[in-house]
């Protein structure tokens, strides 16, 4: 039997938020675990053929309706990583103040729908208009810093990956462009997961990473960050000329020759 987590991420009236949200995040203390609490009709509608599914679920704070997927997991085991991406979506909300566009399952191992795991791979997203579906693969791969068990999935630390591909996620529709994406995705994850830092970023790397490395050179920092995604969050397939232009006004200086080393113009 495949078990599923469900995370309510979700506004009071029901409805998923899109844009700014003014509504207070909940605190992790107030989580509260319902067995058997019925899904959102948006994600029954992507697993409604799977009938021999067990629902679980979680109560927590925005980014949508997201369910998390595992079909090898214990049920410790996925309420243990469950709890960890929900730490995870608390403080990249706080960071992004704006929502992801569309719902996402998170997969915990592979599978025949989504793809099996391959020796070397790390993870990835797949998004498009209906929804986005991120494989982890904790289960299998090989390249974890850590064990994945119950003690190490709950942790902040572990959830660099989670929201790593969350934040492609958050940037679909906003700027559909891997090469602004990839090193953005990266700081954030590193500074949210509290593991790495802009010293990850050397002066020979190729670019796409060229560009944070040139970044954080101008002064690029989590409040920097910050204010660049916010200032980016109610954009729609932003240029990287406009990008550019976003983070010349928050770092006070022109970053024009940081995203022309890169090849981004």
């Amino acid at each position: 039997m495949r078990i599923i987590i469900c995370l309510f991420l979700i506004a009071s009236c029901g409805e998923p938020v899109i844009g700014k949200v003014d509504k207070q995040i909940i605190d992790l203390g107030s989580l509260e675990y319902k067995p058997e609490a019925r899904i959102d009709s948006r994600i029954d509608s992507r697993i409604d053929s799977r009938v021999d599914l067990k629902i679980d679920s979680f109560k927590t704070v925005k980014l949508l309706n997201t369910i998390t997927v595992c079909q090898t997991c214990t049920k410790e085991l996925l309420e243990a990583k469950t709890i960890g991406i929900n730490k995870a979506m608390v403080v990249l909300y706080e960071l992004l103040s704006y929502d992801v566009p569309v719902s996402i399952v998170f997969h915990l191992d592979g599978d025949d729908t989504y793809g099996k795991y391959e020796t070397g791979m790390t993870g990835y997203a797949f998004t498009n208009k209906y929804g986005s579906d991120i494989c982890l693969y904790d289960v299998e791969k090989e390249n974890r810093s850590t064990e994945f068990n119950p003690i190490n999935a709950v942790t902040i630390q572990d959830q660099l990956l989670v929201i790593h591909e969350t934040m492609h996620v958050w940037f679909y529709e906003r700027v559909n462009n891997y090469n602004i994406e990839e090193p953005f995705c990266k700081l954030t994850s590193f500074l949210l997961s509290e593991t790495l830092d802009c010293s990850w970023f050397g002066p020979n790397f190729s670019y796409p990473d060229k560009l944070m490395y040139d970044l954080c050179g101008l002064g690029m920092d989590i409040e920097k960050l910050k204010q660049i995604l916010r200032l980016i969050g109610n954009s729609k397939k932003i240029s990287s000329a406009d990008f550019s232009k976003i983070c010349s006004s928050v770092l006070g200086k022109d970053t024009t020759s940081c995203f022309k080393n890169a090849g981004l113009f």
